[in-house]
């Protein structure tokens, strides 16, 4: 359990300001209540002029948080929008990578940019609620949905699943001591919407807010922000985004339409929604621009098989949950509900076992009826002309085998093997070689690099058995396979395609 939590004021000062004692005594005693012990940082009180003017001490007290041994929890006091420039003082001789321990960090809004910090150091972190924000609320106690999260955060140090809100809160204009016990105007939600794609992907979530996400692309707010971050290498390269959730939620300025699309097409150029296994959408404030946001989503992603689910509970609408970044995670839309560990984790690929038959016949019937619904199925050289349901393979034959992908026990993707031998009769031209016959992906775990972990199994065992090369077919339309194929080396020959070893 949570005993002692640090408050910091990363981006903005705003709890060391007069104006909002009244709400800071409440959070202080709050925590308290529940036990906890709270503790501000040396700069965290020392109001909005000094830490925008001090990046240096806003930096000198995370390093000092993570640093003291007593402390179990940071808690961020709140957003803002210049956090950015800790970077120098964070980086530029290792200071965040030498102090990081392992305790929990809270925050969102602009500590966006921190969870991308403290992420290229290794730590797993968590998104979603803020202490002026959320701790400090004016109603009678924290919203009961929030702090349902909270709670079960300080109590057992992570989040287990997330399950969408009954009801939504107007933002509160008024902050005044006036306002201490006035309830904020709610209405019904209507939990997780499935905009497109499957209802059912897996993978690490990472992410934040949007806003802040653009800032480190364009420079109108801030000249030096692309600039800052590019030299450290803070937003991930392409190929880390493979197999991840990517989060959006957006902030309280209510970003235009317009600049929200041009948001999602900096993410699109720097090839993310071709990598990410998924996107989950927090719930707009006030839903201002929820229909229009939706619409971009579609019009700039421009792949109706990448999930994206609405609506989620996290970010600047109230009430907030709290999205732990860095594990594994399974979305279910239909279940209504976010898992954390669990099943997620390592895939391990194998030859299949006799009782695995089964499973990989589902696999291929739920491939097979996405093909007969117009869609061209995930990774597969091409089925015979019969469109059987099942999977022809020995296991008493040695010169075709199943190889399967699982995690956790499930399997995710299969692959059929077929050991071709040159015939004694010199004048049939057949060639020494390791054919696909087939292989598929589960729709739920596209980009997870389940297809990737298989080929570099195939590629193995082919060169255990002495085999030079590797065979498929391939249908000329299915772009996204073809694709697939060429970066694992495969190239065109003849009417097929050819691994050379």
């Amino acid at each position: 359990m949570i005993k002692n939590i640090a408050i910091v004021s990363l981006s903005a000062g705003t709890i060391g300001e007069p104006f909002v004692k009244h709400e800071l005594d409440i959070g202080v005693r709050r925590l308290e209540e529940m036990g906890l012990s709270v503790r501000f940082m040396p700069n965290a009180l020392k109001g909005r002029a000094f830490i925008a003017g001090h990046p240096e001490a806003r930096a000198a007290d995370l390093l000092a948080a993570f640093a003291d041994p007593d402390i179990d929890m940071i808690l961020c006091a709140i957003g803002g929008d210049d956090t950015y420039r800790l970077l120098p003082y964070l980086f530029d001789n290792g200071e965040l990578e030498k102090a990081v321990s392992n305790k929990l960090f809270l925050g969102f809004s602009d500590t966006t940019i921190n969870h991308f910090m403290l992420r290229k150091v290794g730590l797993d972190t968590f998104y979603g609620q803020s202490f002026l924000a959320d701790i400090c609320e004016l109603e009678s106690d924290m919203l009961p949905y929030t702090k349902r999260y909270f709670t079960e955060l300080v109590e057992t140090g992570t989040i287990s699943e997330i399950r969408p809100s009954d009801r939504w809160y107007e933002g509160r204009e008024d902050f005044g001591p006036d306002q201490i016990g006035v309830p904020l105007v709610s209405h019904p939600d209507r939990g997780f919407e499935l905009l497109q794609g499957a209802p059912v992907f897996s993978g690490e979530i990472l992410g934040g807010c949007i806003d802040s996400i653009y800032d480190m692309f364009a420079s109108e707010k801030y000249p030096d922000m692309p600039i800052l971050s590019e030299k450290y290498g803070l937003f991930p390269k392409k190929e880390e985004w493979r197999g991840k959730i990517l989060l959006l939620e957006s902030s309280e300025v209510k970003m235009p339409p317009e600049r929200y699309a041009l948001a999602l097409a900096a993410l699109k150029e720097r090839g993310v929604f071709n990598e990410v296994s998924g996107v989950l959408v927090g719930k707009p404030m006030d839903e201002t621009y929820e229909s229009e946001y939706k619409r971009a989503l579609v019009s700039v992603i421009d792949d109706p098989t990448l999930p994206v689910v609405c609506n989620i509970n996290i970010g600047h609408a109230q009430p907030r949950c709290i999205i732990p970044l860095g594990v594994p995670s399974t979305v279910d839309v239909t279940a209504q509900v976010i898992r954390f560990g669990g099943s997620g984790g390592r895939i391990t690929v194998r030859f299949a076992a006799r009782d695995e038959l089964e499973s990989v016949n589902v696999l291929r019937r739920q491939v097979q009826a996405l093909h007969a619904a117009g869609r061209p199925e995930l990774f597969r050289p091409g089925f015979p002309e019969e469109l059987r349901d099942h999977v022809y393979a020995s296991f008493d034959d040695p010169s075709k085998r199943i190889v399967v992908a699982e995690r956790g026990g499930t399997v995710l993707a299969y692959a059929v093997l077929n050991r071709v031998i040159k015939p004694e009769n010199p004048y049939m031209y057949v060639r020494d070689h390791l054919d696909i016959d087939e292989f598929c992906v589960d729709a739920a775990c596209r980009r997870q690099g389940v297809g990737s972990e298989i080929m570099r199994f195939i590629r193995a065992y082919a060169k255990e058995q002495g085999v030079g090369r590797v065979e498929l077919n391939m249908w000329e339309f299915n772009r996204e396979a073809l694709a697939f194929y060429e970066a694992a080396g495969f190239s065109t020959y003849r009417r097929n395609m050819e691994l050379k070893l």
